[in-house]
């Protein structure tokens, strides 16, 4: 069986004691629980920390036990031993830190990492207690080699598992055993302070897996948590009732029926009997049918699309009540699964700002969804405000050309105070007036701090000639990791994709919050900033804007006028450059202006405004522009053989990736390629369809997506590496064989997933087999981590950070949907 705990549970149906009295969890066999809240970045940051667990019916393997991993370090049993080790990724010695387990049927254990002053050093400390009894001992580890960062880094082995391998695979190193609950806190305690057995104490709790009398399962940073193989339970006194359901959210297709199950309740303790079980519809977008509304098990149909909230309420036979909810998300589908936005409010202009969905259709990657949804979870969770600027007390006086800064009622050394050490990074934010009226907004670099009230800047102010302006402070590490890694690729178009997929809201929620906080940030400011500075710091890649695009479809209108003058800026500086170079005519030139990034970028938001704008002037007129550019720039300057080259810097004398030589970049043509397929459908033009697939053949056939490697260069110059390079940046070029290691391999098949939503479009435009073959191809060896066609266990990129997860899905889940159309007829 398999089971998906998350911040909402999808629970495994446990197997019951006959006196409904269960609890502990038995572990027997490959068992894997992973979660990747150790990455983030509250956690990194923790300077101690414990992990506390029961252990009972341990039996000894003739195989090796990883019993805790957790970035990268080990609880681990050896075979055919009884001692425990604590060791990070190596094999144990005489003198490796260890407890013994000789004896013990049943004991609790605690992993800690705590501040010894004494020695001013972290050490490590395992610490064990008989469950009933005492029986303490105690190991003490080897110190820590940084006070100011956890065990936790910020690579593949930021996980937590219990019970396995962080990998799986081939690594068969599974606990033979029981676990009765895992809890992660971010504090120490003192030595020799048992844990408790039944509940969490009432520190704040990052990770909280409860087997002993709490049925919610789950800790505030979330995490996705498999768990396969057989289970069975001991008995545990249960002191109050609880209901429970064999789901706690769920994604159906319209018309599918659904079982819940509620088995899982828990009478009064003593009393093991339940009297009655009440569901209900609480509400939903439309009627659900019950087979029953009264018994442990019953089964819902839906057929309109949206969430429907289900109340289950259980009443033992001491009449004391619980009750539980239960989500289902209902989406309309096609016979192969495909999404039927027809079905759906403003399904037309959605699924042509997020693309064609699929939710569990005709496709080889059935596991897609569920990771795209688990993940999904993880980052919704997180709900990170982004930073923008911090207001600050006092005023300023700074002119044109100058770098002295002076103030009023300011504490320039209290405020930055890290402004005079070699380490600096602080910036000031310099809010001044335009003339005309409004406010502009500037981040400078700080250089130094001379007093309180006098400060240098790294580089000369050239905003306004009014001396009197009003500032703040805004850091700069968590303005770039909110930007450039949590919403890179756009995670609020992601998230409104995860919820057509599913019905569920908890994902408009997450992307509604998403394009909210972009909507507020200070360098959009509601809209109050003017287009020419919102633009100068949110270039198109940086800025949310096709989330911010659904979100004023999904009824704040109010952003349309931004949206708009944002784009009509974007174009000026990034398109049609004559409004600032009047030498310059897209019609004429034969190059993109500094690379094909920023120019797709705004092509794509162009077109899509020009399908969704509520003002029909506004659509013809956009529509006209983009149509324009596709012909005169996308289409005359495509090379013949598919490629798209350009100049990036032409009187550099550097070699570096925006040095000289004719440049072709294929993972970022994939963002140019989503451009034009929203231009060919705004547009039906065929000459831009021919420029699509003459473009998807180069890509596979003419660069380096060829075997071994499968994956796109990062850059080629024509004077420097050749057809056929795979790693290529700048001077070092890198070409691909049968030799060339996984990790190459791995970050070049990173960059397929630009790439891959095209090979779906032309084979749904073409129903060409080759098309289909090779975004097989490509989608196994991204994302197939050994299922699929043609994978072989490299990669498995859907199950990652922030940025590649919004990167993977704005782009690789449309080529499954591309897929399903095509193969709708013939599946």
């Amino acid at each position: 069986m398999k089971a998906i705990l998350a911040g909402v549970c999808l629970l495994a149906l446990p197997v019951w004691a006959q006196d409904g009295a269960a609890q502990s969890m038995m572990f027997d066999g490959r068992t894997t629980r992973i979660s990747t809240f150790l990455s983030d970045p509250k956690f990194r940051q923790l300077t101690e920390w414990r992990l506390d667990l029961r252990l009972h019916d341990f039996a000894v393997s003739n195989k090796v036990q990883d019993l805790v991993t957790m970035a990268g370090y080990v609880l681990y049993v050896p075979a055919n031993s009884k001692k425990l080790f604590f060791l990070n990724w190596v094999e144990p010695s005489a003198d490796s830190c260890s407890v013994d387990l000789e004896g013990r049927t049943d004991v609790l254990l605690r992993l800690q990492r705590r501040w010894n002053p004494a020695k001013g050093n972290w050490p490590y400390t395992i610490e064990m207690w008989n469950a009933v009894g005492g029986g303490y001992s105690l190991a003490v580890c080897s110190a820590g080699s940084k006070p100011t960062v956890s065990v936790a880094t910020n690579d593949a082995n930021d996980r937590f598992t219990i019970g396995g391998s962080a990998f799986g695979g081939d690594n068969a190193r599974w606990c033979k055993g029981g676990v009765g609950f895992v809890r992660i806190y971010p504090t120490a305690m003192a030595l020799g302070t048992q844990p408790p057995r039944n509940g969490p104490d009432q520190d704040e709790t990052l990770l909280r897996l409860e087997f002993e009398g709490d049925p919610f399962d789950w800790g505030p940073f979330g995490l996705e948590t498999a768990v396969e193989g057989p289970l069975a339970f001991a008995n545990s006194k249960v002191y109050a009732p609880y209901a429970e359901t064999s789901i706690s959210e769920y994604s159906a297709n319209a018309g599918a029926t659904i079982s819940l199950d509620a088995g899982a309740s828990q009478a009064t303790a003593g009393d093991g009997a339940i009297a009655s079980y009440q569901w209900e519809l609480v509400q939903g977008p439309g009627p659900m049918e019950f087979t029953a509304n009264d018994g442990a098990q019953i089964a819902v149909q839906a057929t309109a699309f949206g969430t429907y909230l289900i109340r289950l309420t259980i009443t033992d036979r001491n009449g004391q009540q619980a009750s539980k909810n239960v989500k289902v998300g209902v989406v309309p589908v096609f016979a192969n699964g495909s999404v039927d936005f027809s079905k759906i409010p403003n399904g037309e202009l959605i699924e042509f700002l997020i693309g064609p969905q699929v939710r569990d259709g005709v496709t080889p990657w059935k596991w897609h969804d569920q990771i795209r949804r688990e993940r999904g979870d993880y980052f919704g969770r997180q709900a990170r405000i982004p930073p923008g600027s911090v207001a600050l007390g006092g005023t300023i006086t700074v002119t044109n050309g100058s770098k002295i800064v002076d103030g009023v009622g300011t504490d320039f050394l209290a405020v930055f105070p890290d402004c005079n050490k070699a380490t600096n990074e602080d910036s000031i934010i310099i809010h001044y007036p335009l003339s005309g009226g409004g406010a502009g907004l500037v981040n400078y670099p700080i250089a130094s701090c001379q007093s309180k009230t006098r400060l240098t800047l790294g580089t000369p102010y050239t905003k306004s000639t009014k001396s009197a302006v009003s500032f703040g402070k805004v850091g700069l590490h968590e303005e770039e990791f909110w930007v450039e890694r949590i919403n890179y690729y756009d995670q609020a178009l992601v998230q409104y994709g995860n919820y057509y997929r599913t019905g569920l809201d908890t994902y408009l929620e997450y992307a509604r919050q998403m394009a909210d906080a972009w909507w507020r940030y200070a360098r959009i400011d509601e809209g109050r900033l003017p287009p020419e500075e919102a633009e100068r710091s949110l270039v198109p890649r940086r800025i949310s804007m096709t989330g911010l695009i659904l979100r004023a479809v999904d009824g704040r209108p109010e952003m349309w006028p931004f949206l708009k003058s944002y784009v009509d800026q974007a174009w000026t500086v990034w398109q049609d450059r004559s409004p600032v170079d009047a030498k310059y005519d897209y019609r004429k030139v034969n190059q993109f202006w500094y690379g094909v990034r920023e120019p797709a970028y705004v092509q794509l938001y162009a077109a899509q405004l020009a399908k969704v704008h509520p003002d029909a002037a506004v659509r013809q007129a956009l529509k006209d522009r983009v149509l324009d550019m596709a012909l005169n720039m996308w289409t005359r300057i495509q090379y013949p053989d598919g490629s798209w080259r350009w100049w990036l810097n032409p009187d550099s004398d550097s070699w570096d990736v925006y040095g000289r030589g004719m440049a072709e970049q294929p993972f970022q043509i994939g963002l140019g390629l989503e451009a034009m397929i929203a231009t060919y459908r705004l547009t039906n033009n065929p000459t831009v369809l021919n420029t699509i697939l003459k473009s998807v053949d180069h890509l596979y056939s003419s660069t380096a997506f060829g075997k071994p490697c499968r994956g796109p260069f990062y850059v080629s110059f024509t004077n420097l590496c050749m057809t056929g390079c795979t790693w290529c940046d700048g001077g070092n070029c890198t070409k691909c064989s049968d030799t060339t290691s996984n990790d190459l391999k791995r970050e070049t098949r990173a960059l397929n997933n630009l790439n891959l939503h095209a090979y779906g479009f032309a084979y749904e435009m073409t129903r060409e087999t080759r098309y289909l073959t090779a975004g097989d191809d490509l989608f196994s060896a991204t994302f197939g981590a050994g299922v699929g066609p043609g994978a072989d266990s490299l990669m498995g990129l859907a199950d990652t950070d922030d940025k590649q997860y919004n990167q993977s899905f704005r782009t690789a889940s449309s080529y499954l949907g591309w897929r399903a159309m095509s193969t709708r007829s013939v599946q």
